[in-house]
């Protein structure tokens, strides 16, 4: 028998945590653009304007008068997001998918603060720049981990091994995700740490197989920082082990526009890796110098796509981007927001199977991710209890993770 859906998480209610992400934290991210930026009044004006109209407002659509193929936005995202738009036109914000009012939102500001309006002052200026600059620049940022990340590295000698802690890395760098900053606050020291009793799903040793013969490894991106630092070295890694097969190569698939605070975008890599680059301490600098090279000679190749901060799920994804993962060895797909969206952010219930749930995806794929919202499946109806009783937020601070590999 066919299963049948639940609704997708609803804005609406309250007590729930979609409707706090945006009654509480969208505004609260409105006002850290307002403070990182120098912003003329019309668009403070203008951003301001948004702040209220989450609150009290309702669904409207932003784009009227804009051509069908503008100089900044491809046809076809215009037309996506007209149609989403539209089945949620005059509604409240707090009356809505909640994966749709979290990417309007974004969408939203940066109509609002002039991202993509000529002669703005801010045109194409990701409004988060300050902020993934701290992350990757201060203590117990990116480059600091890199340099933790290198030093276990270096003390390990079996391959499987290595591989094994810098998908572990990777998992834990998840946490620092700018649009939850009291996860990401409370997370910084913790990426290097082993936390084998948190990971609620743990494929890695099959994960561990499938790459080392890999021959295309696509990742879908998440968050810049210590995340993408991490990323970049089980990467890194994995050509150095690999380096006599020239047929690897990796794909990263990155955002277009500014999403999600830190979530990676193109220019995103290739400044962590100039960072890297100038470093003063050798072994960075190296890195960095490797991992240029390894994108230059296009074995690591960066591809963005508005589909990544668009408002459709998994299910829905275009043509263009859906037959060449299909032609992917591995995907893996980082990051809460990937996961909800895998799973068209219905809340079903914990005990279903991820892969019965996502028969149309195109490829062998694995999923890293730390839990910051209530969707998860593959853990029985026991476990599920237990974690309950034993910390009620078990879903959604973070402190748990899931390594899965789902094979096609």
């Amino acid at each position: 028998m066919e299963l049948k859906p639940p609704p997708c998480i609803s804005t609406g209610g309250t007590a729930s945590f979609a409707y706090r992400t945006i009654y509480f934290r969208k505004p609260l991210i409105i006002e850290q653009v307002l403070k990182s930026n120098s912003i003329p009044d019309k668009y403070t004006q203008n951003l301001k304007d948004l702040e209220n109209e989450i609150r009290r407002g309702t669904i409207t659509d932003p784009f009227p008068g804009i051509p069908d193929k503008p100089a900044v936005f491809d046809r076809y995202e215009v037309k996506t997001w007209k149609r989403e738009i539209q089945k949620h036109l005059n509604k409240s914000w707090f009356n809505i998918p909640w994966y749709f009012a979290e990417a309007y939102f974004y969408l939203r500001l940066l109509l609002a603060y002039g991202y993509y309006s000529a002669g703005s002052g801010h045109y194409l200026k990701d409004p988060f720049q300050h902020l993934k600059d701290r992350e990757l620049y201060s203590e117990k940022g990116g480059i600091d981990i890199l340099s933790g990340i290198l030093k276990t590295v270096s003390d390990t000698v079996h391959p499987e091994k290595v591989i094994k802690s810098l998908l572990l890395f990777s998992l834990w760098g998840n946490r620092i995700d700018l649009s939850n900053y009291s996860i990401a606050q409370n997370s910084k020291t913790d990426t290097l740490k082993s936390e084998d009793s948190n990971i609620l799903i743990d494929n890695t040793e099959q994960i561990v197989d499938e790459i080392l013969k890999a021959d295309r490894i696509d990742f879908i991106m998440d968050n810049a920082g210590q995340e993408l630092v991490c990323d970049l070295s089980l990467i890194r890694y994995l050509f150095l082990l690999r380096g006599n097969n020239k047929n690897l190569h990796v794909i990263l698939h990155v955002k277009k526009s500014p999403f999600f605070v830190s979530d990676t975008m193109k220019k995103d890599v290739e400044a962590t890796v100039k960072a890297f680059g100038e470093n003063k301490q050798d072994n960075i600098r190296e890195f960095g110098k490797v991992v240029g090279q390894l994108i230059s000679d296009g074995r690591i190749r960066i591809k963005d796509h508005f589909f990544w901060n668009g408002p459709l799920h998994f299910m829905d994804m275009p043509e263009d981007l859906l037959k060449p993962l299909s032609n992917s060895n591995l995907v893996i797909i980082k990051g809460d927001a990937n996961y909800r969206r895998l799973l068209s952010d219905r809340k079903w219930n914990p005990w279903e199977k991820m892969k019965e749930l996502t028969e149309y995806f195109p490829a062998s794929f694995a999923v890293l991710r730390t839990m910051k919202s209530e969707i998860v499946t593959d853990i029985d109806k026991n476990p599920v209890r237990d974690l309950f009783a034993a910390d009620k937020d078990w879903m959604i601070n973070g402190k748990r993770g899931i390594i899965q590999l789902i094979s096609r």
